[in-house]
């Protein structure tokens, strides 16, 4: 299993994506979000989301008052390492670069820096299409993880090379970035 961590900013959607690849080359997706509770109703309806719908059955993670539990997030992480065969865990540093010394450091984990331009996503990022594109990825019907992925739209630059585009997209990608940045940690084995 790779991990791929995308944390946003203490008030958005976090996301942890679990990558597990098949002998047949296809891979497996286990997604785990979570959000603050605090203003759910307002995020509901200018995202036009059902978040609590989602945290209901089990697929939103809220935490109490208004910012996102980095230590639920990383006690996911651990049980993950202790649950699944982790060999790394792609995540951008520049919400969470303590978290990630932490989990390198403390924990031992193989911690792979994905920062968020062209060059470090592009081949995670035309990995991830090209799975899509034929349908090797599944994500078990996950409804917030697919959610993520289709409000996705990729950047291109002059050299074809591609990046998830926050501003671009339509709502919340957070899962599909986190999927991109496990399969940073995939590709950087």
């Amino acid at each position: 299993c790779y991990l791929g961590l995308d944390m946003a900013n203490k008030i958005d959607l976090a996301a942890l994506v679990g990558v597990f690849p098949d002998d047949d080359g296809t891979f497996d997706l286990r997604a785990w979000f979570w959000m603050p509770s605090e203003g759910l109703a307002d995020k509901e309806r200018r995202d036009r989301a059902s978040y609590r719908a989602w945290a209901d059955a089990g697929h939103l993670n809220l935490c109490d008052g208004g910012e996102i539990d980095y230590g639920a997030v990383k006690n996911k992480i651990l049980w993950c390492r202790d649950e699944f065969d982790v060999r790394g865990l792609g995540g951008d540093p520049w919400n969470v670069k303590q978290l990630l010394q932490e989990l390198q450091e403390e924990e031992g984990m193989a911690v792979v820096e994905v920062r968020q331009g062209f060059a470090s996503l592009s081949a995670p990022t035309k990995i991830v299409e090209g799975l899509l594109a034929s349908k090797k990825l599944r994500h078990g019907n996950d409804p917030l993880l697919g959610w993520c992925f289709s409000n996705a739209v990729c950047q291109r630059d002059d050299n074809e090379n591609i990046r998830l585009n926050k501003r671009k997209s339509r709502q919340k990608i957070g899962g599909a970035g986190a999927t991109v940045n496990g399969f940073a940690a995939y590709d950087h084995a």
